[in-house]
């Protein structure tokens, strides 16, 4: 099921879109600006929300960070000169307030079916070829069997392959925020994955203190820091649980 995030500053039209989206898709919900997850599909963002001022430059921050994500704007100012430069800027589709239920469903499966038009329904990386359709990883032409937890790692890695992902942001695509265990247990699905992998696991960088990056030379010199804030804001996190299955 495609995952969306929805940015939207105002409370009531957030949980519409929250109830109108979710029977067809995963919906996470921001009032201000986040960086998408490592699996999120579209972002819908409202450009007057705090800190995405009006030259969008939330959407050129998303696009300088290399992260391609789709962008529906949806916003009640559409003026012909604002929706050329928020689609200048980076977002692939631009939708007036107040709209009409069937048509935001339709143009989100439009943008959605565009992208999967263009995404490789196998993500190479260093020798480790992961199928998202048949959820199988093959390491130098071998197939290695990986568990869920373990398969979502390398997905969320080699989507954004040459970034570097943070725990936070692994914890989200692996628990979406619900019944989370410590977060030392990603560290522990990763020398798991290190394990599996062999001599691949050289593509496989720590970032001590800010996460993983899977690259193809195994340096990553050019790898970012990814996080949900994007340097925009700062959003605190309530503690996660205690306990680890």
């Amino acid at each position: 099921m495609p995952r969306i995030l929805v940015i939207e500053p105002e409370p009531l039209t957030r949980q519409l879109l929250r109830d109108v989206l979710s029977p067809y898709f995963e919906v996470d919900a921001a009032s201000g600006p986040v960086a998408p997850g490592a699996c999120d599909d579209l972002i819908i963002i409202e450009p007057n929300a705090p800190g995405t001022a009006r030259d969008f430059s939330f959407i050129r921050h998303l696009r300088a960070a290399a992260i391609a994500t789709p962008v529906l704007i949806l916003s009640a100012v559409a003026d012909p000169p604002l929706v050329a430069e928020g689609l200048r800027a980076g977002a692939d589709e631009y939708m007036r307030k107040p709209f009409h239920v069937d048509e935001l469903l339709a143009r989100v499966r439009a943008v959605l079916r565009r992208t999967d038009a263009t995404k490789p329904a196998i993500l190479e990386v260093g020798g480790i070829a992961i199928d998202l359709g048949r959820k199988t990883v093959k390491v130098d032409g071998h197939p290695v069997h990986f568990t869920a937890k373990e398969f979502g790692i390398l997905e969320a890695l080699a989507r954004r392959a040459g970034l570097v992902i943070t725990h936070t942001m692994l914890m989200d695509h692996l628990y979406g925020g619900l019944d989370e265990p410590e977060i030392k247990i990603i560290e522990i699905f990763v020398c798991k994955i290190r394990r599996k992998l062999g001599a691949a696991a050289r593509h496989l960088v720590t970032h001590w203190g800010r996460g993983y990056a899977l690259t193809e030379d195994g340096t990553a010199p050019y790898a970012r820091p990814l996080d949900r804030s994007l340097s925009v804001v700062h959003q605190v996190r309530p503690a996660h649980g205690a306990a680890a299955s």
